[in-house]
């Protein structure tokens, strides 16, 4: 396997012309550039950190965090993507449901994040008292953060 760092990139300019050059090949950079691949433009898909999809350590590639994902249907926007990729399916077989969904360490506290709200008030309200309520607070914030732009990226160009 050669690792990016050996790889000789030309000196001198590219003979290549593209439309695009996305950059961040994790899920939105690769579903961006297959999607303007497939609606016919010229693609140049580049890693943000030229690394590849992770490091070595003993041997082994590692990656350089694991790829948490909710259910496709919690994504709307991601699964239309994927549907018009062709890819629904495979992702779909691919994803392995988590139990618990999420897990939050702290210095003093752990405690299950479940999709259901009365599992995840009840966990916090278990590990954190009446100041969970300040955590979940913090959690229903961040779950609307999206909503704000959802309508324009279903908006079609």
């Amino acid at each position: 396997m050669t690792s990016a760092a050996k790889l000789k990139l030309p000196s001198g300019p590219s003979r290549h012309v593209y439309d695009v050059i996305v950059l961040g090949s994790q899920l939105g950079g690769a579903l961006s550039a297959a999607l303007l691949a497939k609606r016919g433009h010229r693609v140049l898909l580049v890693e943000h950190d030229g690394m590849g999809p992770g490091y070595e350590h003993g041997g082994y590639v590692l990656p350089y965090a694991p790829f948490v994902a909710p259910p496709l249907k919690a994504m709307p926007a991601v699964e239309e993507a994927l549907t018009e990729l062709g890819l629904t399916t495979t992702v779909q077989r691919a994803l392995r449901p988590h139990s618990p969904e999420l897990q939050l360490v702290l210095p003093r506290n752990r405690m299950d994040l479940h999709s259901d709200a009365t599992r995840r008030k009840a966990e916090v309200t278990r590990e954190l008292g009446e100041e969970g309520e300040a955590l979940l607070g913090a959690l229903v914030g961040t779950t609307a953060q999206h909503e704000a732009s959802d309508a324009f990226f279903k908006a079609h160009p």
